[in-house]
């Protein structure tokens, strides 16, 4: 849910509605927008950290790109949205900050579209080297390390929020090496967290929900409906010849202890190993 005012959100769900769209060039208003585009993606399972696109389509004056001279790589683009609010008052509620990797003007040449992509896309072209440390280092200490890397190598500060849990996960793995983007989504990975840029251009990095154990084992209570919304569900429609089951551990063990207990009808033969 975006930060906005009770004004604001009584608002936005009547009409008639009066809402503009602005975006900003190095902090200068861009002028005579004709379309804004933004695609926002998401992986809760951390496959993959895709950056926010954004498209803003400009009209030319006289066939010409007014910005055609002063474009440059990741030169930042912000864009928001303003509501009209009863009274004659404005509200605005940032849309994200962008980075330009992209522009030309369209086969009429009556228009230039920018296409620019949030602060992961930037990591994801500066490279990070790698650091060991024979004692071990914390997931959280191990994405500092990265971020304070790759502001020194694009010069960028980087705002960002690292779940304080990470900082209980210990690790004497090394990390090849690798763009800031792919070390960052590394240690998400290991920490079962999710990572992401939101709309006030603050880097996320926080452990999924539907990662947390359910407490006590064996869980035979029913699912909350927030349970329900963050767990996955398995369901079978045929009979299955084999399962696998994924177990994660973020220390090493000091003896044996009980993973699974239950049973599973089996019809013919089966094998354990």
């Amino acid at each position: 849910m975006l930060p906005v005012s009770s004004t604001f959100h009584n608002s936005i769900s009547s009409f008639p509605r009066t809402i503009t769209a602005s975006a900003t060039l190095q902090g200068t208003a861009l002028s005579n927008i004709y379309e804004i585009v933004i695609t926002e993606e998401l992986d809760p399972i951390m496959n993959s950290a895709p950056p926010k696109e954004a498209h803003i389509t400009i009209g030319n004056g006289a066939g010409v790109n007014p910005y055609a001279t002063t474009l440059q790589n990741n030169q930042v683009i912000t864009i928001a949205f303003t509501l009209a609010l009863p009274g004659g008052t404005f509200e605005s509620v940032a849309m994200g900050t962008f980075y330009l990797y992209n522009w030309h003007s369209d086969s009429n040449y009556l228009t230039t579209t920018l296409y620019a992509r949030d602060l992961l896309n930037v990591m994801d072209g500066t490279q990070y080297t790698g650091i060991w440390a024979a004692s071990g280092m914390s997931l959280h200490d191990l994405a500092l390390d990265i971020l304070n890397d790759f502001q020194i190598q694009s010069g960028i500060t980087a705002t960002y929020q690292i779940d304080p849990a990470l900082s209980n996960i210990i690790t004497r793995g090394m990390i090849p090496n690798t763009s800031h983007h792919d070390a960052l989504m590394y240690v998400a990975q290991a920490g079962t967290a999710v990572m992401w840029m939101d709309r006030n251009n603050v880097l996320n990095i926080k452990q999924s929900v539907s990662n947390l154990p359910l407490n006590t084992m064996p869980y035979t209570e029913e699912l909350t409906l927030a349970m329900q919304e963050s767990y996955p569900k398995i369901a079978t429609q045929n009979p299955f010849n084999y399962f696998t089951a994924n177990l994660s551990s973020y220390g090493e063990s000091t003896g044996p202890s009980q993973i699974f207990s239950g049973v599973f009808p089996v019809t013919g033969s089966a094998n354990l190993w």
